[in-house]
């Protein structure tokens, strides 16, 4: 199931945004998957940092 959702993850953002990533690689320092005790921490400390999430 979990399997699933992550194959229909990927292949959303590899049609949608395919083109922006591809033109305009930098525009962001970071990219964090997931919003759990791990991501939401790692997100706070890089914000803290001034990095674009």
């Amino acid at each position: 199931m979990i399997l699933n959702r992550l194959k229909f993850a990927l292949a959303a953002v590899l049609t949608g945004s395919s083109t922006t990533l591809a033109t305009e690689p930098d525009i962001y320092d970071y990219v964090i998957i997931g919003s759990g005790p791990g991501g939401g921490s790692l997100a706070a400390n890089l914000a803290r940092d001034n990095s674009f999430l």
